[in-house]
């Protein structure tokens, strides 16, 4: 999607139309933006860093937990291999189920991208990732079932729906209407800010797992505040890429 630029071209009936698509963000609404994104990039990358042991942490099976034991990562199955055995083939179907999803999402995505406004696609796309996590910590506060391994796969099927652009589409708006240094500035801090909290996510999810943890539900409960703090600065960033009321007839005339 690139941006039409300033545009070149005489005349003032020309340059009226060039006003017509994204006002200028803030400094304040830039740095909500770029934090954010952070705030998503934090809670993705945790989240990656986890999965494999609070899918661990879901299954059970008959094999009693014995006292001295070998840990097994769930306080429901005393066998480590039947453990290993269940996260592979939940595993399995929560990757087919997310290709899947994010395959199917592709045309959606390309197509609301170029019809709705950028606040409100970030908006619906933030709305569907939190009602996901949503759905992960009742999951994660209810003991392991059939049930709760099919509302988790809903979660893992509705995650990936509309990913693409987002706040991305507005980062990348608000530093088009920039002029060349303040934009490179701007886009390096974006940078920055989504490497580190990539690395801090990372590390955290490190650190949970090197505490073998085998009850998820605070940690997805502040993994899902999380990404509802991003909706939440997606409802009060400035909506770009708006046409004023009458741009249709003066296009026209």
């Amino acid at each position: 999607h690139g941006g039409g630029g300033d545009g070149g071209g005489g005349g003032g009936a020309p340059a009226a139309q060039c006003d017509t698509t994204e006002p200028a963000m803030s400094p304040s609404g830039r740095l909500a933006l770029v934090v954010g994104r952070a705030l998503a990039r934090f809670a993705t990358a945790t989240w990656f860093q986890i999965l494999f042991a609070f899918l661990q942490s879901r299954i059970s099976c008959e094999a009693p937990l014995l006292p001295g034991g070998e840990f097994t990562s769930s306080a429901y199955c005393g066998d480590r291999l039947k453990v290993l055995d269940g996260v592979s083939r939940l595993g399995s179907l929560m990757r087919v189920l997310a290709s899947v999803s994010f395959a199917l999402s592709l045309a959606p995505c390309a197509l609301l991208r170029d019809l709705m406004p950028r606040r409100k696609y970030s908006v619906a796309q933030q709305g569907i990732t939190v009602v996901a996590w949503l759905l992960q910590v009742v999951v994660a506060w209810a003991p392991p079932s059939k049930t709760m391994d099919i509302l988790l796969c809903v979660a893992t099927f509705v995650g990936p729906f509309l990913t693409l652009g987002g706040l991305e589409d507005m980062l990348y708006d608000t530093a088009t209407s920039m002029d060349p240094e303040r934009r490179n500035l701007f886009l390096t801090r974006d940078y920055t800010c989504q490497l580190a909290a990539a690395i801090c996510g990372r590390l955290l999810g490190l650190w949970f797992n090197s505490l073998q943890i085998t009850d998820f539900s605070v940690i997805v409960t502040f993994l899902t505040a999380c990404r509802a703090v991003v909706l939440l600065i997606c409802f009060c960033l400035p909506e770009l890429r708006v046409l004023p009321a009458g741009a249709d007839s003066a296009s026209e005339g």
